[in-house]
């Protein structure tokens, strides 16, 4: 009758992927069938999975289930505490609803579809890990790109509603942009999955890598309209927000935004633009003009404050070789007795490297990241490439000439 319970639920708990591939999916969906009217002891859900097994349908054997899979995970759940089996079912259950998934012929994306989001859904502490290892399998075991989009997005949703995100971080930040082309989904679902990711990494020690995906989703709008990108000033400001408060001072690359600029008569922006020039008065002007934008910003004055002396020593010490302490105390109005701690400051951001010579009470400037990069440097690096073109033409020229000298000698 396709519902001898104990041996079927037995042959599933003890299931492995081998065996999964020796059976046939049908043997494998009756199995499937016979757990769920365990589990659930529903005589209609069971009327409908027998017709099912008398139709040799697996596709709806599979459909049914998923569709009460969070009453069959609830029961489960509840049932395990009072019977050894149902926990230990579970992931074997959901492994054999995932690779019957994807060996259907002609239902597996919206199949796989409606699996994944049944399982980004369901409460966050149930079977967690096992959820998202699923997930994964789902995902490797995909064959269409509209399906590995949409179970990878439930995937991360997943991860981030359980806390897991370092589990699947080796395969963010080195494949999304590669898979991203090869679904060819469009820029509005990706620009989804750009958020996604954002909001999945902003909480957690991963904040270089979430801001990444925040800025890809602001480049997305480039050479837009201003009425597109007003769209985005709250994402913007996110941006703003999440540099100021990390350890990164290499500020340049927010202002290649189009996004970003578009918010230049925000207060916000005059602020970050202050320190980013290294402009310590037109930083403390802008803090003084709206003393809100701290508040605003969601940091500490202190944090702020750092991130300018900081980068205002790197602006004073450009250019210079040679230092003294009272010379920067002086130029950026700070105590001199606070130059040396200061200095270490910016060495430790990187902002300059420098050697500090306490007893003469100087600093011996090595190199200092340039604050801007504006139309002269442009020039300036268009001739040096030139010059270096130039000199490699020539070195090319000068050893075709003793090669044909040597082919001359060779001949006589």
């Amino acid at each position: 009758e396709g519902c001898a319970v104990d041996s079927h639920k037995l042959n599933l708990i003890h299931q492995t992927m081998n065996n999964f591939i020796d059976a046939s999916c049908f043997e494998q969906a009756s199995d499937l069938a016979s757990f769920v009217v365990d589990v659930l002891d529903d005589e209609d859900l069971k009327d409908v999975l027998l017709d099912c097994l008398d139709d040799e349908d697996t596709d709806g054997i599979v459909q049914n289930t998923i569709k009460n899979l969070e009453r069959v995970l609830a029961k489960s759940e509840s049932n395990s505490e009072n019977e050894e089996g149902y926990e230990d079912a579970i992931e074997p259950v959901l492994n054999t609803i995932a690779l019957l998934i994807a060996k259907s012929e002609g239902n597996s994306v919206s199949l796989a579809d409606e699996f994944s989001s049944v399982l980004a859904k369901i409460s966050e502490d149930q079977y967690p890990e096992i959820r998202l290892r699923v997930l994964t399998l789902l995902f490797n075991s995909s064959k269409t790109s509209q399906s590995q989009y949409n179970i990878f997005t439930q995937l991360v949703t997943v991860a981030k509603t359980t806390n897991q995100m370092d589990a699947i971080l080796s395969i963010i930040d080195g494949n999304i942009d590669t898979w991203l082309k090869s679904w060819n989904v469009g820029k509005e679902k990706a620009n989804v999955l750009y958020k996604l990711i954002h909001s999945a990494l902003k909480d957690t020690r991963n904040s270089a890598l979430s801001r990444k995906f925040l800025k890809k989703y602001l480049m997305s709008f480039q050479s837009s309209g201003k009425a597109s990108l007003d769209t985005v000033k709250a994402d913007a400001f996110s941006l703003i927000s999440e540099t100021l408060a990390s350890d990164d001072l290499d500020l340049f690359p927010l202002f290649s935004l189009d996004a970003i600029n578009n918010v230049s008569d925000t207060p916000a922006f005059k602020v970050i633009e202050s320190i980013h020039s290294g402009d310590l008065q037109a930083y403390n002007s802008a803090i003084e003009a709206t003393p809100d934008v701290i508040n605003e910003l969601g940091l500490e004055k202190s944090v702020l404050d750092k991130k300018a002396t900081i980068m205002a020593i790197g602006k004073f010490v450009e250019g210079k070789h040679r230092v003294p302490f009272l010379e920067i105390a002086e130029g950026i109005n700070i105590a001199v007795e606070d130059v040396e701690a200061w200095v270490v400051d910016a060495l430790c951001a990187g902002v300059i490297d420098a050697t500090i010579d306490d007893v003469n009470s100087v600093v011996h400037i090595t190199r200092v990241i340039n604050s801007k990069f504006g139309k002269e440097d442009w020039i300036n690096l268009e001739t040096a490439l030139k010059q270096w073109k130039d000199k490699v033409a020539s070195v090319l020229e000068t050893l075709e000439e003793v090669r044909v000298a040597g082919s001359g000698v060779e001949e006589k």
